[in-house]
């Protein structure tokens, strides 16, 4: 894992409930946005405590425009675009208490932020580029500093929310050998041409019973959390000709499939790869778990269980494929 921000793509399908159900409701003075008619032409609101504003695209538009620039990763070219800063229109209309923001597309993809990122980041609301009005009446939200995939076009919702915490697992299992024990299965449905293993299978062996919540790290620094068995149960966790894992579901939008897991965590149990072993460190702060220079590892093989410093065992990546287990204290 990389020094990078937080940067999290989550998902959210059908079933979402009343919490997330936009209702008329009173539209902060600041904004001056109405509540809008057309369900089309709105941008839903939901705070953390369930309640959610309706604010209609037509007003914002009015809003008065200053311009941002971005620069293309690719080719280092500069784009100028034209909207408001939408973090400052969110503290403004009284949008501060959230640990988190997330945007949804009317095509259910997603993208998430943490609050405490948000607070060092521009985000914008932009409904020009070039001086040019975007086509169809796009809008997007943009973060300067971040990629484009972490952009959004057309947002329908926007979801304040407080993090799910997980704790610091008490067992770690590698994820090779624990895949290693279930049914590999080729050309899993709907799937083709793959070869990989159920999700639901893994819930089953290895997760405690009744987990809803799965914590996905990758190696490119994305962090996701998807629900079981809204939607994970119809997942599979593909094997690459690279060695690594990739999550396909059906059950969400085929954008937002993660590439090269590196860790998936429910309730205190947690499944690593090796790469995610020699990046222990750095997931430990993505995690917020309280670690220190004396946490020790206790790690399982076939020869028993042996112990090592932390710092120690991290360097020993040697060791790293005779594991079967291990834990953190």
């Amino acid at each position: 894992m990389n020094s990078s921000r937080i940067i999290g793509i989550l998902f959210l399908l059908l079933g979402l409930g009343s919490a997330l159900y936009c209702e008329t409701a009173p539209v902060p003075a600041a904004s001056n946005p109405s509540i809008a008619e057309d369900a089309n032409n709105v941008l839903c609101i939901t705070t953390p405590q369930g309640i959610s504003q309706n604010f209609d695209y037509d007003l914002l538009r009015q809003i008065p425009r200053q311009e941002v620039k971005t620069t293309k990763m690719r080719d280092g070219s500069i784009i100028l675009w034209q909207g408001f800063r939408f973090d400052n229109w969110l503290k403004d209309n009284g949008f501060t208490s959230f640990e988190q923001i997330k945007l949804q597309a009317p095509d259910l993809y997603q993208v998430a932020i943490s609050g405490s990122d948000l607070a060092s980041l521009e985000a914008w609301m932009v409904f020009g580029r070039e001086g040019e009005e975007l086509a169809d009446d796009e809008v997007r939200i943009l973060f300067p500093g971040l990629r484009e995939m972490n952009w959004l076009r057309n947002p329908v919702r926007v979801m304040l929310e407080n993090e799910i915490k997980l704790p610091l697992p008490k067992s770690f299992l590698l994820m090779s050998k624990a895949l290693g024990e279930l049914k590999l299965a080729q050309d899993p449905p709907p799937f083709v041409n793959i070869r990989g293993n159920f999700f639901a299978d893994l819930h089953q062996a290895y997760f405690p019973a009744g987990a809803q919540h799965y914590l996905i790290l990758t190696k490119d620094d994305l962090k996701s959390i998807l629900d079981y068995p809204a939607h994970l149960q119809k997942a599979v966790l593909e094997h690459k000709a690279d060695g690594s894992y990739s999550m396909k579901s059906p059950q969400i939008p085929g954008g937002m499939w993660l590439n090269e897991i590196s860790y998936i965590q429910a309730g205190e149990t947690a499944l690593i790869t090796e790469d995610g072993m020699g990046e222990l460190i750095g997931i430990a702060k993505r995690l917020n778990w309280e670690l220190n220079p004396d946490s020790m590892v206790y790690f399982v093989t076939q020869s028993g269980v042996l112990s090592l410093p932390l710092d120690k065992f991290i360097s020993n990546k040697e060791i790293f494929g005779t594991i079967i287990s291990f834990s953190i204290r």
